[in-house]
């Protein structure tokens, strides 16, 4: 068996959680390789967010953002060391008929000592969503997943995309964030997409 592939059988068949994609079983036969997944009828986030022909009510964005942080903090404090997704994005949570979020492809996930700061010579991740302290020191804390969920955050509450391929700037989605924070005009607008009234302390 591959590393990743035997590293996502073994994560997900120890730890359970109402937002992890439930793992039924694995298959490893004459070189194939098969993970079975509860299935989510509602696809990724991704799709639900960015299509121009979809709406996603703002309370369901927010409750998606509570379900998600519920879910690091278990994997963060679990019992056996802290569990590192390393690919928090909006492709890796997929979404139930009823539009529960459950993190899935734990292909690069590792497990650390609580509080354990690790150097790895192989970086891995998805562009637009890894922190910048591991990509420039190879240092991986639980901290690389909660900027990624910052990055998913973010993407939640303006329904953009992390870079816009359509830009020759490739300006970051974070970058935009952080221009806006300085000339104090407080959190990311809405999408347009949903035309509820939001508050600003969800």
């Amino acid at each position: 068996m591959s590393g990743s592939f035997m590293r996502e059988v073994e994560q997900l068949s120890k730890v359970r959680h109402p937002n992890l994609v439930c793992l039924f079983g694995y298959c490893d036969q004459e070189g194939d390789q098969y993970l079975v997944y509860e299935y989510c009828a509602n696809g990724n986030l991704a799709q639900n967010l960015l299509r121009s022909d979809s709406v996603l009510p703002w309370e369901t964005r927010v409750k998606i953002l509570r379900d998600c942080a519920s879910v690091l903090r278990f994997l963060h404090t679990h019992p056996d060391g802290c569990i590192v997704h390393r690919d928090i994005k909006l492709t890796n949570i997929l979404l139930t008929e009823d539009k529960v979020p459950k993190l899935s492809d734990f292909g690069l996930a590792k497990m650390l000592e609580m509080e354990e700061t690790k150097v790895f010579t192989d970086v891995r991740g998805t562009i637009g969503y890894m922190d910048p302290e591991y990509i420039t020191h190879s240092k991986l804390t639980c901290a690389s997943d909660i900027y990624s969920f910052g990055v998913v955050a973010l993407q939640l509450l303006s329904g953009r995309k992390v870079i816009e391929l359509d830009i020759v700037a490739r300006d970051s989605l974070t970058k935009k964030f952080k221009h806006r924070a300085s000339y104090n005009k407080g959190c990311v607008r809405g999408d347009g997409q949903s035309s509820e009234k939001y508050n600003n302390k969800d």
